[in-house]
């Protein structure tokens, strides 16, 4: 007599997708949920974005980080504050 050999859950769930065809309808479920969502999400030809950021490069040769962070990043810094819905301000 053979014995039946008990592999687990994971085992049986893999076997189901393997054999049965509830692989191929998962497949087409989520290829038509994707395509649907393509034609419902709503799109703007021009859309308004607004990027609270922006970018300085200063160069300032010969001199040492000291001189560079008091000459130009810390006035640059108070400028930048100064800007109405400026939340945060970093130096590199």
């Amino acid at each position: 007599m053979a014995e039946k050999k008990e592999y687990g859950f994971i085992v049986a769930i893999v076997k189901m997708f393997l054999t049965g065809p509830a692989s191929i309808l998962i497949i087409a479920l989520a290829a038509f949920l994707g395509i649907m969502a393509v034609f419902v999400t709503p799109r703007e030809e021009d859309p308004q974005i607004v990027v609270p950021m922006v970018d300085i490069t200063v160069n300032f040769p010969g001199r040492s980080p000291e001189e560079v962070e008091q000459l130009v990043t810390v006035p640059l810094e108070r400028l930048m504050w100064q800007i109405d819905g400026v939340e945060h301000v970093y130096s590199i």
